[in-house]
């Protein structure tokens, strides 16, 4: 184990451990299954013993929910199950459970809204660049 982002690359190049740490378990089947989803299957190759991973494969998965169960009733479930999981208890020194990509929609949501801030002197530069391209900017 490591905290150095290079030792990832080797020699010997490293592997993501499974959830748990170095005694983790968890995720060690979908790590198995996302590598042969999106490396034998997409034709990228996977990671071995006698091979170097210089790419990426990618896999994607289309799903027709109405094909299984009304879409309502699988709506309902998810709703059911975010509730679920969100009711747990938070670590001590965090306020809420959230999932992810929740604190990015947050703040989409809220610049939306209300702007992006941008530092003063960066806003300056900007303006002094467009002045220079002769573009208007908007205050």
């Amino acid at each position: 184990p490591t905290t150095d982002p290079a030792a990832f690359y080797g020699p010997p190049p490293g592997a993501l451990l499974p959830l748990g740490g170095i005694v983790g378990h968890k995720g060690f089947a979908l790590g198995i299954v996302a590598e042969l989803l999106a490396g034998a299957l997409s034709g990228a190759g996977v990671t071995g013993k006698e091979r170097e991973q210089t790419g990426n494969g990618i896999y994607f998965q289309a799903i027709n929910i109405e094909a299984l169960l009304p879409y309502d009733e699988f709506i309902e479930t998810v709703q059911e199950q975010i509730a679920w999981v969100k009711s747990a208890r938070p670590q001590p020194g965090v306020s809420e459970v959230l999932f992810p990509g929740e604190p990015e929609y947050r703040t989409a949501q809220q610049r939306g809204a209300h702007g992006i801030p941008v530092e003063d002197s960066i806003w300056q530069e900007m303006i002094e660049t467009a002045d220079s391209l002769g573009v208007e900017i908007a205050a």
